[in-house]
């Protein structure tokens, strides 16, 4: 599958999403059309980071390594390289990539022998950032979906009614207990969560906020605000005095910072 083609899948899957998610809702429900939405988005940006993923390993496979020369730049690096039979090709570069290179200096190029004018820039942004972009309109659009029809579901049954003697959980497992969800052990290993959750929200904030001169600076933020709510959400599931929803926000909030903050570290 091509790039091109790639695009076309994301795009129909966006637009199918928005459509279909817009009928169910006005059939089902709101919570069914978001869910169904968000999903039907999700698996089409997935499969398109599949695709472009595959077909850039089975280029990176049978492509040529060889150095090129920075001649300018124009939304972009201009790359001049010379192929085996020693013909001079250009490629032009993703807009912000090799921004540390000064004209003249060497840039690496892969070409395909057969047809040099298939190059590509060989850095990660050029090579696999359309593949991390499609990732990202994936990874999150699938957990928003995750969730709502989680939501989708129960609002569709009865409320059961509350059961005291429910079986242990693997926490209460490990402490060779079962007790109600308020027991002083869970309050306090929760507790010591939280405050690890807040001790690393500060510490992220304050490299998101003051310490992002670079774009890798930003994304180490990110990454580390990301780590802050998933160890929220590893205090709610542990506290258990709330429903499933609270520590699927702080996982769903936690991917998409890891995601965002990895992928500017990435193409930094």
């Amino acid at each position: 599958m091509s790039e091109t083609q790639t695009i076309i899948l994301f795009w129909s899957a966006v637009l199918s999403g928005v459509a279909l998610g817009f009928l169910v809702g006005w059939l089902r429900g709101m919570l069914w059309g978001v869910a169904v939405g968000c999903l039907l988005i999700g698996l089409g940006a997935s499969s398109a980071a599949l695709a472009l993923a595959w077909q850039r390993w089975q280029f990176v496979s049978h492509a040529e390594l060889v150095d090129g020369r920075l001649t300018g730049r124009r939304d972009g690096p201009l790359v001049e390289f010379r192929s085996a039979d020693g013909v001079a090709h250009q490629v032009h570069g993703l807009g912000g990539s090799q921004s540390a290179v000064a004209e003249g200096e060497a840039v690496p190029v892969r070409y395909l022998a057969r047809d040099p004018e298939h190059a590509i820039v060989a850095d990660f942004q050029n090579l696999w950032g359309g593949v991390l972009a499609f990732t990202l309109f994936g990874a999150l659009p699938l957990a928003f979906g995750a969730f709502f029809c989680g939501l989708a579901v129960q609002a569709s049954r009865p409320a059961p009614a509350r059961d005291t003697q429910r079986p242990p959980d693997v926490f209460e497992k490990l402490h060779g207990q079962a007790g109600a969800a308020e027991a002083p052990w869970r309050k306090r290993l929760s507790g010591n969560f939280i405050i690890c959750g807040n001790f690393l929200m500060l510490v992220g904030m304050g490299f998101a906020l003051f310490l992002n001169d670079s774009i890798a600076e930003l994304g180490r933020g990110f990454l580390i605000i990301g780590l802050a709510a998933a160890v929220f959400g590893l205090a709610f599931l542990i506290r258990k005095d709330s429903d499933w929803m609270g520590p699927a926000i702080a996982f769903i909030v936690a991917l998409g910072f890891v995601l965002f903050g990895g992928g500017a570290m990435l193409l930094a």
